[in-house]
């Protein structure tokens, strides 16, 4: 397992490069990433074409920025477009950052990958 940015990978410039770079270097089938600090201002053709990858995220909403008092959050999982799957969003009733995605093949079970951000809910009334 490789980590992008540090512990806190707030995706400033330096991180974007440092993903790309990623990408193109260990070229993964599969991509999750938890702590993207991502929001409404970074679109996805800035992290990466969808010429190579399908992109799936659920970024920190201002709402969860004011109820808890900082930035952060988000995630967000990356699938290659040419491994031969079908990706299937799993929808959520919920706000919170979840991702799930079906990856399905003909003749195999689906699988199921999914990531979630937990809140720091300390010093919340």
């Amino acid at each position: 397992m490789h980590t992008i940015g540090g512990d806190q990978p707030e995706f400033q410039v330096s991180k974007l490069r440092d993903l790309k770079a990623y990408l193109f270097t260990y070229s993964p089938d599969i991509v999750v990433l938890n702590e993207t600090w991502l929001n409404k201002y970074i679109s996805e053709g800035e992290l990466i074409s969808d010429k190579y990858y399908s992109i799936f995220q659920k970024d920190r909403t201002e709402k969860d920025m004011k109820t808890f008092g900082k930035k952060g959050g988000g995630v967000l999982i990356l699938c290659k477009n040419n491994i031969g799957v079908e990706t299937e969003i799993v929808k959520t009733k919920t706000d919170l950052p979840i991702v799930t995605i079906l990856l399905k093949h003909k003749n195999t079970t689906p699988l199921c990958i999914s990531t979630f951000y937990r809140y720091d809910y300390s010093g919340l009334e």
